[in-house]
Order: structure tokens, then C-alpha cells, then sequence
């Protein structure tokens, strides 16, 4: 139990964070954030990476590549369009202030940038 436990936690310390397919489509469990960071900055992370580092690595970025999401489109949002774009904190309560949601504009300007 607990020694198959540790062992698969291992693993994830050495999982790739995004993969890039075929040049074009990034695949990541996660999301943007708030879109600041680069394919490049990535490889800059010390594996493996631990759990307690996930919030700091890279000021959040990390942390927000593995939990962020997209903004929800909801009728608050209709009535207050700046609500759908940008970087807003996130609304999760068990998350900390790190995780952010994110609007197509992050999206698209992240996709151009890296060329996606």
C-alpha cells in the first residue's frame, strides 16, 4: 500500500509538464494561467519537482499549467464582458491565490507567441 503509493508519487515528480504535438497543439492538463510564461521557461524546471514546490516554481506558473481553467462563460460575464477576458483569480476556494482563470485573449496571445 503505502510503499506503491510513494512510488507512483515519485513518478510525477518526473512527468512532462506539456507536451507539444505535431508543432502545433499543446497538451496540458491544466491551463495558461495568466499566459506569462514560455515553452523555453519550462525547461528550466529542476526535476524531480515535488508537490510543496508546485506554487513557487516559476512564481505559480507551474501550479496554474496543472490546476487553471478557462473562464466559465455565465450570465455575470454576459453583463460584464471584461469578466471573460485577461487573468482573474480563480474561483476554486481550495486552491491558493496563485491559480488563476483565464479568457480566450490569454489563449490566443499564448498560441501566437509560441506559434501554435
Amino acid at each position: 500500500g503505502r510503499i506503491l503509493f510513494n512510488s507512483f508519487h515519485q513518478v510525477f515528480g518526473w512527468l512532462p509538464l506539456v507536451a507539444r504535438v505535431d508543432r502545433r497543439v499543446l497538451v496540458l492538463h491544466g491551463g495558461l494561467g495568466d499566459g506569462n510564461w514560455t515553452l523555453d521557461m519550462l525547461r528550466s524546471v529542476k526535476r524531480p519537482l515535488a508537490s510543496d514546490d508546485l506554487v513557487n516554481e516559476l512564481n505559480g506558473v507551474v501550479y496554474n499549467i496543472l490546476w487553471s481553467d478557462p473562464v466559465q462563460h455565465t450570465d455575470v460575464n454576459r453583463t460584464m464582458p471584461q469578466l471573460a477576458f485577461g487573468a482573474h483569480k480563480s474561483h476554486r476556494s481550495k486552491h491558493t491565490d496563485v491559480m488563476k482563470v483565464f479568457g480566450r485573449d490569454i489563449t490566443e496571445r499564448f498560441c501566437k507567441a509560441e506559434n501554435l
